[in-house]
């Protein structure tokens, strides 16, 4: 019997931000096969990285849920000012192996030494465009029809000044 192999993932992962006022939601769906055979039920243990060589950790802890079918997802949420545009990395672990460094942190390793004990199963690249925002307080489509109303009614005002009022004709 043969344990072990090459773990394939296929997976999709997105960023949102639009219609969300303050933050920006990953979420990452996916699917694992070892020797074209789904891994059900794999405890995972998720952190999100900044940069494409997983530099900067962002978040970590996140618990990966699974299905019955087979499907693995995770999600995150962050506010806009802490996720700029770049490449990002979810960087998934074994929940046994985060469980045993968080045992060994007890007898007083510092993170960095915890994070190289870890070594991550897979890991998937995500590429994010922050939001632009305006820096005025109200949205554009509102501020042009105030516009377009304002000049609607400075016109008329003027209008009214120059032309002559109609008489008007009595009906028999």
């Amino acid at each position: 019997m043969q344990i072990g192999g090459h773990i394939h993932v296929e997976e999709t992962s997105v960023t949102l931000h639009e219609n969300i006022k303050d933050s920006t939601v990953i979420v990452s769906e996916f699917t694992l096969k070892c020797n074209d055979v789904a891994l059900l039920d794999a405890h995972l243990i998720a952190a999100v990285y900044r940069g494409g060589d997983a530099q900067e950790r962002v978040v970590g802890d996140l618990h990966v849920a699974s299905t019955q079918g087979g499907r693995y997802s995770v999600s995150a949420s962050l506010p806009h000012d802490e996720m700029p545009t770049g490449n990002y990395s979810l960087v998934f672990f074994r929940a046994v192996d985060v469980e045993r460094a968080s045992q060994t942190a007890a007898q007083g390793l510092s993170i960095a030494q915890l994070e190289s004990m870890l070594q991550p199963i897979f890991i998937i690249p995500i590429a994010h465009e922050a939001p632009a925002y305006s820096a005025i307080p109200i949205r554009p489509e509102l501020l042009l029809v105030f516009a377009l109303g304002g000049t609607y009614l400075f016109l008329s005002s003027v209008k009214s000044a120059y032309v002559p009022k109609r008489k008007k004709v009595k009906k028999y």
